[in-house]
Formats: structure tokens, C-alpha cells, sequence
């Protein structure tokens, strides 16, 4: 079959997968190949499809996102494409396109837009990943001011100072801003609590306090225990350290 004729197929497929209430992922695949330019249900369900399915299958989700912003009409969706971007950002990320996934972020920090705090811990996130501990630790000490700042947003600042400094071996450093996190978020974010205890334990281990790695470490595992997979997998890395500290407590 020649393209335009495969075009039109995939265009009738997704047609008939929605008005008969078909899996979205399956909408998404017939969409992708038959989406056009300025087709803001197309984006719409590609959007969907691509958050869903942005930490099960990430490379897809990237595709999926990437032709969405593709095909959204430029006037009038500035906000939506903000947040599409910050999303495509993600996949990449998750999927190992770290340099991609950098690009993607300068663009939105430049912006200057509502995202912009989202994007600049994200954007250190991946600066970490990438080895870049000077850029990432810089971004986050950007803007000290907490003043009406979000307690999550804030401790998710202090787990990320934390991660660095924990990369630096700075034990101190690390312990420090992961107490602070536990400080700042409460019984808010338990996810992001189990990160920055998972942390402090191992900061605490490399101090030579090994009372405190212990009481941290079991206060990780017992919080963790009682998250879903779903709400702990964002945070998947801190298992690391944990069971790192544990196997050095002899447990």
C-alpha cells in the first residue's frame, strides 16, 4: 500500500478504536500515524497515552509526546505545551536520552513560564545523572528564598542537595539537607521522606554514626513498606543507599 492509502487506514482505525472505547495505547499507536498538524484531539490522545505509560515504557511515551508537541497548534496552547514538554522531558530521561531530555529542559527554563520551579529541579535532577554535580548543585541553590514555597517543592529541593552532596562524599553536607527535607515535608510526600531517610542513613554511615544509619534505615524500610509500587517507583533509586547501609550494618 502506498503511504497516503496507510495515512488514511491508520486514521480510520483510530476512529473506530474510539468510538468503540478500545485501549488507549492502542488509539495512541493508529493516532501517531495519522495525526495532523493542528489536530488537538490527536495531541490530546497522545498526551494521555504518553503520561501513562511514561514509566512502564518510556521510550514510548517519548514518541508518543514528541509528535503530540509536533502536531499542537502554536496560538493558544503555550500553557499546554509547558507541561507537554516538562512531560517529554521525563521519557526521555527515564528512557536514557539524557542529552535529549537537557535540551528539552533549557528550553522550558528559558521560558519563564509556571513550570519554571518544576523544570529547574528536574533540570538539576538530570544534571546530577549526567555527572554535572557542579551545574546541578548550582541550579539548586539558585533561588534560596523558601518564602511561600511549597513544602514538597522545598523538600525535594533538600533530597536533591543532598543526593549531590552525598555523590561528593560530602557525609556532612548530605546529612544536614536530608534532615532538613524530613523537617520541611512532615507527613507530606511519605515517597520523598523515604528518599531523604534512605539518604541520611547513608550520610550518617559515612559520619561513623552507626546508631543513627540503623534508626534511619529502619525508619525507611518501615515507611516504604507501606507505599505501593506505583507511588515508590519515581523514587526507585533510593533503594541504593538503603540497601547499601543495610549491608554494611551487617543486616
Amino acid at each position: 500500500a502506498g503511504p497516503a492509502w496507510r495515512v488514511a487506514a491508520h486514521r480510520r482505525a483510530a476512529d473506530y478504536v474510539r468510538a468503540h472505547g478500545g485501549p488507549l495505547n492502542v488509539l495512541a499507536h493508529h493516532t501517531e500515524r495519522s495525526a495532523r498538524p493542528g489536530d488537538e484531539q490527536a495531541a490530546r490522545t497522545l498526551v494521555e497515552a504518553g503520561c501513562g505509560l511514561l514509566r512502564a515504557a518510556p521510550a514510548e511515551a517519548a514518541r508518543w509526546l514528541g509528535t503530540a508537541l509536533r502536531i499542537l497548534p502554536r496560538p493558544g496552547t503555550q500553557e499546554q505545551r509547558r507541561d507537554v514538554l516538562l512531560r517529554y522531558a521525563q521519557a526521555l530521561c527515564l528512557s536514557g536520552d539524557l542529552s535529549r531530555s537537557w535540551e528539552v529542559l533549557q528550553e522550558l527554563r528559558h521560558d519563564g513560564g509556571p513550570l519554571r520551579e518544576q523544570t529547574l529541579l528536574f533540570s538539576a535532577a538530570v544534571a546530577r545523572m549526567r555527572g554535572d554535580l557542579d551545574e546541578a548543585d548550582a541550579m539548586l541553590r539558585a533561588h534560596p528564598d523558601v518564602t511561600g514555597r511549597a513544602p514538597v517543592v522545598e523538600g525535594r529541593r533538600q533530597v536533591e542537595l543532598a543526593a549531590v552532596a552525598a555523590l561528593r562524599l560530602d557525609h556532612a553536607g548530605a546529612l544536614r539537607h536530608s534532615e532538613q527535607a524530613i523537617k520541611v515535608l512532615g507527613d507530606e510526600s511519605p515517597e520523598l521522606t523515604v528518599a531523604a531517610e534512605a539518604l541520611r542513613g547513608w550520610s550518617a554511615l559515612g559520619c561513623g554514626r552507626l546508631d543513627l544509619a540503623a534508626t534511619c534505615a529502619g525508619n525507611a524500610a518501615r515507611l516504604a513498606d507501606t507505599l505501593s509500587d506505583r507511588v515508590l517507583l519515581p523514587r526507585i533509586e533510593l533503594f541504593g543507599p538503603l540497601a547499601w547501609v543495610e549491608l554494611q550494618l551487617g543486616r
